[in-house]
């Protein structure tokens, strides 16, 4: 991956629409070929990785962000600063469609749509970029709390609705009845 302006950034997004909407199959190329093999391992099958999750403050106290994909300390509004017995359904209850769920020096991310797991001790929620005409305005955010911090981790962000509506219904556990999205392949 390098650094590209957004006009290449446009144009790339074009053609990946473009090519995604044809009938015409992958020739393998580089994206190709970390698409089919994304699921190979050089390590050797008794090597054991160890689970490091790094963790930095967020800009909101009582709240912090998985550094691997969430670098930039963000603002989390909706964020209880007590705590409570039932901490995630106290955190959904504060969050509602259009609201802010966070900001930075960069963005802000607008509630499209949220969920809490059937334990009450995971919350997901799908937001749109309150920034005007972003590469990828959509993105996918998961809520835990754990050590009486709530813990805001980032699962992506998309290039259209369909595939983070995608990825929402699928991190639920629920069947994706829906087509292919152009996120698909990205």
């Amino acid at each position: 991956m390098c650094t590209v302006s957004k006009e290449e950034a446009q144009i790339s997004l074009e053609r990946m629409l473009s090519w995604a909407k044809s009938n015409n199959p992958s020739n393998g190329g580089s994206l190709g070929e970390w698409v089919y093999n994304r699921g190979t391992s050089s390590q050797p099958t008794n090597y054991v990785e160890e689970d490091v999750v790094e963790l930095i403050n967020s800009l909101t106290p009582n709240a912090v962000q998985k550094v691997q994909n969430w670098k930039t300390p963000s603002e989390f509004p909706c964020c209880p600063q007590e705590k409570y017995e039932h901490p995630i359904a106290n955190y959904i209850s504060n969050v509602t469609i259009g609201a802010i769920f966070s900001r930075n020096q960069y963005t802000s991310s607008i509630v499209e749509q949220f969920a809490i797991s059937q334990d009450e001790n995971t919350f997901w929620i799908m937001c749109k970029s309150g920034e005007e005409n972003p590469i990828k305005p959509y993105a996918l955010a998961e809520v835990t709390y754990q050590n009486d911090v709530y813990i805001h981790n980032s699962l992506g962000t998309f290039f259209e609705k369909s595939g983070a509506e995608k990825q929402f219904t699928l991190i639920q556990g629920l069947e994706w009845t829906g087509e292919v999205t152009i996120d698909d392949y990205c």
